[in-house]
């Protein structure tokens, strides 16, 4: 009996030996592994950290790259303002320095024209007009002969300097039929909007705030007398 126990015994040893074996490998290498698959791990976890940190990166920089867009499109349309600006200004500084220069030549020519007024007012009030153009041609003369500066007549321009004058008013300023018609599309507009300035104006009544009601004839036109009415008596 106790034969057969070791009998079986022995091989069960032969056969489970070899399987303890290479169950016994079986982990080693298992743990091996488990140790490369941590050390891994902690390689991935590692890139995934920078990865997030690239990807932080990336956003902000991508923000940054959105304000400067749009920094770049104001300073373009500033640019483009700064340039309408300077474009509609050059025009003012050649009126400006047309205006220095007449400026100064009044300022120098004020002596002569002051006293040639002064004696304008003072003794030539009650005399005809031909009179008085020819005794203020006289005075200018007179100043011209005692070296006092004074401003020129219309009648004493030069043809050039009157065609001088007549375009630069046509270039900068609207006049005669230009201004009528700008005046009458202006009144034409507020006419059609019916607004107040507009049914004062399709009334025939001043515009600017006068008092009409016992006013206002030039406007109005002739008073008309209507029949049963009866004027109102003044206040005494």
């Amino acid at each position: 009996m106790v034969v057969d126990f070791y009998t079986g015994y022995d091989r069960v040893a032969k056969v489970v030996a070899p399987k303890k074996e290479a169950l016994e490998k079986t982990q080693a290498a298992l743990a091996i592994t488990m140790g490369e698959l941590n050390e891994k791990k902690a390689s991935l976890k590692v890139v995934q950290d920078d990865l997030a940190s690239l990807q932080a990166n990336l956003a902000g920089a991508e923000q940054k790259k959105a304000e400067l867009l749009n920094q770049v499109d104001l300073c373009g349309k500033k640019l483009v303002r700064a340039k309408q600006l300077i474009e509609s200004l050059g025009g003012e500084k050649t009126k400006w320095g047309i205006f220095v220069e007449e400026l100064d030549a009044a300022y120098v020519n004020l002596t002569g024209d002051v006293l040639v007024s002064a004696g304008l007012m003072a003794y030539l009030g009650p005399f005809t007009s031909t009179f008085r153009q020819r005794q203020m041609g006289e005075w200018i003369a007179t100043c011209k002969k005692l070296n006092i500066p004074s401003s020129k007549r219309v009648n004493e321009l030069s043809e050039e300097q009157v065609l001088k004058i007549r375009e630069f008013i046509d270039a900068n300023h609207k006049v005669e039929g230009d201004l009528r018609r700008e005046v009458s599309v202006n009144i034409k507009r507020l006419v059609d909007l019916a607004c107040y300035r507009g049914t004062r104006h399709k009334k025939k009544l001043p515009v600017r705030g006068q008092r009409t009601q016992c006013n206002a004839r030039t406007r109005k036109g002739k008073a008309i007398a209507i029949a049963g009415k009866k004027l109102t008596p003044l206040k005494k």
